[in-house]
């Protein structure tokens, strides 16, 4: 790829809708990096919001796919909110409300068994 292009992983991540808009031109939305991560894997799990916002508008976006632990973005941001990180619920709310017809389904397994901590709508640990 021309130096030009911005690295579509660092944009995601950095939350740089700028340069992530450059290299949607260039890269596909579904590319995945050497650990099967996609651009939404690395904005997912850096709670880059505006770029998982910016990437979910991206036609035929799959936001079922796994990395190479098996890990769906959504799960990646779920296992922040299970630190705490106010900004995961967000995180969390944006993808696993992606609708269904765009490929996105709402039961999403976390296949590592990490510890996640379930928080209620006053965000109190239950």
């Amino acid at each position: 790829m021309s130096p030009d292009v911005p690295d579509i992983f660092q944009a995601a991540a950095d939350d740089n809708v700028e340069d992530l808009e450059i290299a949607l031109q260039h890269y596909d939305v579904n590319i995945k990096d050497e650990n099967d991560m996609t651009p939404l894997h690395h904005a997912a799990g850096s709670l880059a919001f505006n770029a998982a916002e910016r990437l979910l508008e991206e036609p035929g976006i799959d936001t079922k796919c796994k990395d190479k632990f098996d890990r769906e973005a959504a799960v990646m941001a779920e296992d922040i909110l299970g630190l705490g990180h106010s900004l995961a619920v967000k995180m969390c709310d944006l993808i696993w409300t992606f609708p269904e017809e765009k490929g996105n389904d709402l039961d999403v397994e976390d296949t590592n068994k990490s510890e996640i901590v379930p928080i209620n709508p006053d965000g109190l640990e239950l």
